[in-house]
């Protein structure tokens, strides 16, 4: 019994962790993203502001 629980929480623990991770993944990858498209718009209207 001890052990079987002690295994579920285990399994819920790597399963929360998982999806954390993916999470991780998910806004790391949209953050890359909207920097790469982001930042050369931002850029140009400090540029544009020089002018």
């Amino acid at each position: 019994m001890q052990a079987a629980t002690y295994f579920r929480l285990q399994l819920r623990h790597s399963q929360s962790n998982f999806v954390f991770h993916l999470n991780a993944e998910f806004l790391n990858h949209c953050f890359f993203i909207s920097l790469q498209r982001g930042l050369p718009a931002f850029l140009s209207l400090f540029d544009w502001k020089g002018r």
